[in-house]
């Protein structure tokens, strides 16, 4: 019965029974339902390709440069892709920061509500030495604020009120401040909004890092996609020291210092082995280099700080 044909339930495209795949979309010629032996054998077989990968990625990643030359090397089939290494390294990191921003959150947002009852204490008593007009009103308006399930409308009036010049920006920005002024956003969520949008700015810098790259090696006739390779991979490098950092810091060893100086020592010997330039020209570009990287980290940290009170 060699030459029979069956029909492919997949894409019901006819070929010799004999197959042991369907060569038109690749489904097994199985003519029995699976059990659960396939299942945990198929299962087995994808973890060991996938962890091959993985641990070949692991083992090249932390050999300054190795793996950026082999990659654009075209020696790509024994790694995991950047970007998903990348994606997949970033997620990890990202959420076991939340995780540990969450118990700083509660700690800070603890002693920053004893902080607004004492500067509220304060600014009454003040209000009330002065007790001119406009201070009484807003004091009032305040605490309508404060005590309303249901202030957007209050707000409005307020910012109406004390900011009547302002656009569509600015009452944003206030909106934000009366929000946490009258604890209608508490820090911990404050805190958590600005973390997220850090969290998001932060891979802004991944392709900038890409394009530093191009700039300062302009003369290496390098594409952008081969600096981007080096910029996904050292990023992942850098994500798995910090979260290494960051376990030592749960087990009370506070030395992130040196995690940070194995970041640069990585990068400065990694830029050596991939651009093949002398040390001291290599030296000079990396200190270009972490300046201008170091500026926009700065950048991106206050920008997702004024989103987290803006919009």
């Amino acid at each position: 019965m060699e030459n029979e044909e069956i029909i492919c339930p997949n894409c019901e495209f006819r070929y010799p029974s004999s197959y042991n795949f369907c060569p038109n979309c690749g489904q097994d010629n199985l003519y029995k339902r699976q059990h659960i032996h396939h299942f945990l054998m198929d299962f087995l077989a994808s973890m060991f390709n996938f962890d091959s990968k993985v641990l070949t990625t692991f083992k090249d990643l932390f050999i300054p440069g190795r793996i950026v030359i082999n990659f654009t090397s075209n020696k790509r089939a024994r790694y995991v892709l950047p970007v998903k290494f990348f994606l997949f390294v970033s997620f990890l990191y990202f959420l076991l920061l939340s995780f540990n921003t969450g118990k700083s959150n509660k700690a800070l947002s603890r002693s920053v509500e004893m902080e607004d009852s004492v500067t509220y204490s304060i600014s009454s008593a003040s209000i009330n030495t002065t007790n001119t007009s406009k201070d009484t009103t807003e004091i009032r308006m305040l605490n309508e604020i404060k005590a309303s399930p249901h202030p957007d409308n209050l707000i409005e009036r307020y910012i109406a009120y004390k900011y009547p010049d302002s656009n569509r920006f600015s009452k944003n920005f206030y909106r934000n401040i009366v929000k946490i002024n009258t604890r209608h956003i508490n820090s911990e969520e404050l805190l958590g909004k600005i973390h997220r949008n850090i969290s998001y700015s932060m891979f802004l810098l991944m392709p900038l890092f890409a394009l530093f790259l191009k700039m300062l090696y302009f003369r290496r006739k390098k594409h952008y996609s081969d600096h981007l390779v080096f910029s996904m991979y050292f990023h992942s490098l850098a994500f798995l020291i910090l979260i290494v950092s960051m376990i030592f810091g749960w087990a009370g060893l506070g030395i992130d210092i040196y995690f940070i100086l194995a970041i640069l020592a990585y990068l400065l010997i990694m830029l050596k082995k991939v651009y093949g330039q002398k040390w001291a020209k290599t030296s000079l570009k990396f200190i270009i280099l972490t300046f201008n990287y170091s500026v926009s980290i700065l950048i991106v940290l206050a920008l997702g700080v004024a989103l987290s009170i803006i919009v």
